[in-house]
């Protein structure tokens, strides 16, 4: 099975360094995108905070917005983020390792 890319699409600072370091730590590739890139036309996974997702036009149905809610655990954020990683796009509700 090949893994969706992940792409982190935010310009909230805060998010953004959270979501960086817990990425980074757990070596899952990302690519950085800003608001004035084209959004890349293949399947895959993009990060954003949930303020921010009403600006993102997506074209492609096999794109997933993860959206994060301000105030929510960061940690249960990077968890879902891996088992969409790992396991493929679902809506899961409830998880448990």
């Amino acid at each position: 099975m090949r893994l969706k890319p992940i792409y982190i699409l935010t310009e909230n600072l805060n998010f953004f360094y959270k979501i960086n370091n817990g990425l980074k730590n757990k070596r899952v590739q990302f690519r950085i995108l800003t608001f004035w890139d084209k959004i890349p036309n293949i399947p895959s996974v993009i990060l954003t905070t949930t303020k921010e997702s009403s600006q993102i036009e997506l074209v492609n149905k096999d794109i997933n917005l993860l959206e994060y809610i301000e105030g929510d655990d960061i940690n249960q954020y990077i968890l879902k983020v891996l088992a969409v990683y790992r396991l493929g796009y679902q809506n899961y509700d409830n998880l448990i390792f």
